[in-house]
């Protein structure tokens, strides 16, 4: 079969799967019947593989649904279940903290920056814009200030590190200068 099961089932979807051929049989069913284990197989992965879209399209659904309905007990569930989720980002690139910040939520935003950090601060939309920059453009002022704070707080942490790793290595060349 080499993947030409999974082509078609791209193609035909699950009307494809769920078609009656000879005796009212499914594919899976006549495969089965005619001891094709490679294309029942196939056609399992395929099942479970759409499945599996479907359940995390459903995640990520009720993940945005919690965002924009100030859900936070929602979106800690959600959250704990899969962090991954924090970085989906829909076809406008917004990712839940935008969301957030265009709801003017600001315990949601505080719990995604608690939860997600810079990496999700510095997620942008198709327009370039940071939640940072939604925020300022659309004056929800009580969520601007927790947006800067977490960049700030970064960039202390970061600056901090480097001048530690800084007096680390010089340590060292003096340590073996010594030597």
């Amino acid at each position: 079969t080499g993947g030409v099961i999974s082509r078609l089932l791209a193609l035909g979807g699950r009307e494809l799967l769920e078609q009656k051929y000879e005796g009212g049989q499914t594919a899976r069913e006549l495969a089965t019947a005619k001891g094709h284990t490679d294309a029942v197989a196939e056609i399992d992965r395929w099942v479970a593989q759409q499945a599996a879209w479907e359940q995390a399209e459903a995640r990520t659904s009720s993940f945005l649904a919690a965002v924009r309905d100030n859900d936070l007990a929602t979106l800690k569930t959600l959250v704990a279940r899969d962090v991954n989720i924090l970085y989906v980002q829909d076809a406008a690139g917004c990712s839940a903290l935008h969301r957030a910040v265009e709801g003017g939520h600001a315990d949601v935003v505080a719990y995604l920056l608690q939860q997600g950090g810079l990496r999700l601060a510095s997620l942008t939309t198709t327009q370039g814009l940071t939640a940072r920059d939604l925020a300022v453009l659309q004056h929800k002022t009580a969520v601007a200030p927790q947006l800067q704070c977490t960049l700030q707080s970064q960039t202390d942490r970061d600056q901090r590190r480097t001048e530690l790793e800084t007096a680390a290595r010089k340590a060292q060349e003096l340590a073996a200068q010594h030597q």
